[in-house]
């Protein structure tokens, strides 16, 4: 461009001869719209004047001179202030009004230069060169360019709505799968704990299988295995019917007025006033915690295992009691009015659960489930059986014994024998003569042993794959949590590069050879921690401690994010050595507005 607005000799002269006269002109010739010319609107005050004789003074401050001197085509100030309309000082500016479009300042040695740089060709006013004013076309263009854009802003923001409510419902259900598996891992260790006991008796003396207080702490151990089961559901009914549920009504708006509208909402909310002061503030029991039984004596065990037994007992009665408690408020409350109901958000949720828990637990059909029989526990004799009940009892209590005893004589596995004729007499297998069997194969002992720690294994794993996902960051509103680990690849001649959200980023070369890890996931900011914007954490990504280069650094990555309804890699390159830098355009980077 700068050879292009040079000009040969002759040409110079001959606008130097224009100038000059056009100067001499223009000093016989003054209007105020001269001193106006190439005026920023902002300063148009300080060049205002209706005489030529007027004092302007230079906006440095250094000079006064006439206001006919300005725009004259010669340099008075120092600052160039009094020709912002020609080309005679250097370092002064002319704004272009460019109506219809964008106005803009630029070098004032770029008037009558020839060459049109404002679309309104104001910058060529000594008509050297007619420029057309073309600010219409541009700002059509301009804005039609700008209402695109902010389409596409607004399909991000809308799509990071959708990306902010997934996330949420992820982590509100991953919150209760952690709790799930952890109640699981306590039944799990239990069990094992069981099964190991079972595990070490089929691989020891059989006198280590007798004892005082040992055939009472075995149907101690099974009552109590069946107690927690029963609880385990008993409290998932109530966490049911209280998650999200009967506690709604605590944030209820105005239930006075709700109460003179409706009579029968204040027999509901009399009941639920009465319940939340006798159950609200209450805290769940303790879980029970394993006992180290080991060094115990099967007496010890049992008197033990007693003392949990009495304890779960107890808290299933309560939670039982709380149960239907928070049944009879929400059956009140399925008596209210539907217009009353749907009055307040607070009261339609409650009552929403509650068709909900009543879809679920069909209580006249399905009731919950009742206390295991424990009386015969204290009836227990060291040399003596299980008594049973019934005739049939009686039969296949011989049938073992015969059975067992025959064990040693028989080519058949145990485990099959007695499952046969259990199944002929139309009796399952109850957990004591399973122990029974495992105890007498040891075999089957440890294939159900390494099982029950197998799946341990496998609850341990998800649970913490579960908890590492829940202490991550997907930043604000829980946007990224939709796109982690997705990948999306950019194509330059020599690579391809893919980047998987949240995870890593590798380069793959297209002449196939080695690929290179360029970094995982480390961070929200950029390389350099020290010039992390707080205000803008979650518009850079770092990904760091990838392959090493020869001679250099590890490889590393640091993304840029803009806000898009796409997600797309913009521009992805080496910027030094081992170090690179990527746009990425996504709808997680937009900014979601604050709900009114």
């Amino acid at each position: 461009m700068t050879m292009m607005r040079r000009r040969s000799w002759l040409l110079v002269a001959l606008v130097f001869c224009l100038t000059a006269v056009g100067a001499t002109a223009a000093s016989s010739k003054w209007t105020p719209k001269q001193a106006l010319m190439g005026v920023h609107p902002s300063k148009r005050g300080q060049y205002t004047t209706t005489s030529a004789l007027e004092a302007f003074r230079c906006l440095d401050g250094s000079k006064t001179i006439k206001f006919a001197a300005v725009n004259d085509d010669y340099c008075d100030c120092p600052d160039g202030s009094d020709e912002p309309g020609t080309a005679a000082c250097e370092n002064s500016r002319f704004h272009c009004i460019n109506e219809d479009y964008i106005g803009e300042d630029i070098l004032s040695s770029r008037v009558n230069d020839g060459v049109c740089d404002c679309c309104d060709g104001s910058d060529e006013h000594a008509g050297y060169k007619a420029c057309p004013n073309t600010c219409k076309e541009v700002g059509e263009a301009f804005r039609k360019k700008k209402a695109a854009q902010q389409k596409a802003l607004d399909d991000g923001v809308k799509l990071a709505r959708e990306y902010s409510a997934y996330g949420m419902k992820q982590a509100e259900e991953r919150t209760a799968k952690i709790g799930e598996l952890e109640r699981e891992l306590t039944k799990l260790d239990a069990k094992i704990k069981t099964l190991s006991e079972v595990h070490a008796a089929a691989h020891s003396p059989k006198k280590q299988m007798t004892g005082k207080c040992c055939k009472a702490k075995k149907a101690c151990k099974k009552a109590l295995n069946s107690q927690l089961d029963m609880n385990f559901v008993v409290s998932e009914q109530w966490e049911f019917i209280t998650d999200n549920g009967i506690f709604y009504l605590d944030n209820v708006n105005d239930p006075d007025a709700l109460r003179r509208e409706d009579p029968l909402f204040g027999k509901a909310w009399d009941r639920w006033l009465s319940f939340s002061q006798k159950y609200g503030e209450e805290e769940d029991p303790a879980d029970v915690v394993p006992v180290d039984d080991s060094q115990m004596d099967c007496c010890e065990i049992l008197a033990t295992c007693r003392k949990a037994l009495d304890t779960e007992r107890a808290a299933l009665l309560k939670t039982k009691e709380k149960i239907r408690a928070a049944e009879r408020v929400l059956q009140a409350l399925s008596s209210v009015a539907e217009a009353t109901r749907t009055s307040d958000e607070w009261v339609r949720r409650a009552f929403d659960k509650w068709v909900d828990y009543a879809h679920r637990y069909d209580n006249d059909q399905k009731p919950l489930p009742a206390l295991p029989d424990i009386s015969y526990l204290d009836e227990i004799k060291e040399d003596d059986v299980i008594p049973s009940t019934t005739l049939l009892g009686n039969i296949w209590d011989r049938v073992k014994e015969y059975t067992m005893r025959a064990l040693d004589l028989l080519p058949l596995d145990v485990d099959e024998i007695i499952q046969f004729v259990r199944s002929a007499l139309g009796k399952p297998v109850t957990v004591d003569e399973e122990d029974e069997i495992l105890r007498r194969s040891p075999s089957k002992a440890s294939v159900r042993l390494e099982k029950a720690q197998q799946r341990r294994r496998d609850v341990q794993y998800e649970l913490n794959e579960l908890k590492d996902k829940q202490n991550m960051s997907f930043g604000p509103h829980a946007v990224w949590e939709k796109l982690y680990k997705q990948c999306v690849e950019y194509d330059t001649p020599e690579y391809t590069y893919e980047l998987c959200h949240l995870d890593r980023i590798t380069q793959k070369p297209k002449n196939g050879g080695i690929s290179q890890n360029l970094g995982r996931f480390k961070r929200w900011g950029p390389r350099d921690e020290s010039q992390a914007d707080p205000n803008h954490s979650y518009q850079v990504m770092y990904y760091g401690d990838g392959a090493s280069c020869w001679q250099g650094p590890q490889r590393s990555v640091e993304v840029t994010l803009e806000c898009g309804a796409e997600t797309t890699i913009l521009a992805l390159s080496e910027k030094s050595k081992c170090e690179y830098s990527a746009l990425l355009r996504t709808p997680a980077a937009c900014t979601i507005p604050a709900t009114k």
